[in-house]
């Protein structure tokens, strides 16, 4: 996985879901829902996936784990270039299951 796209998945992770401590015991499953469907945004989806996967507090909801939080990105990513630097641009809400 690209270490750009790593980063924006766990800045998502963080930005829904602060300051809460975990324990395995008691994971809280998730759900990434992705509204855009281009490249870019396809990619950051899938990172934010790739990332809740590999989390034991935060994994991915299944049939034996019961969906507690919805991770949106409503909309496509949107990027600009800065400099030698793209910046990317996203919303995410998260949700209650």
């Amino acid at each position: 996985m690209n270490g750009s796209l790593c980063m924006i998945a766990l800045m998502i992770a963080a930005a829904g879901i602060s300051g809460q401590s975990i324990a395995s015991a008691n994971a809280k499953p998730v759900e990434v829902w992705c509204g855009g469907d281009d490249g870019l945004t396809t990619k950051v989806c899938d990172a934010a996936e790739q990332v809740f996967k590999a989390a034991p507090d935060l994994p991915l909801a299944n049939k034996d784990l019961l969906l507690r939080y919805k991770i949106v990105i409503p909309t496509n990513v949107a990027w600009k270039e800065d400099g030698r630097r793209t910046e990317i641009l996203y919303t995410v809400k998260v949700l209650r299951g």
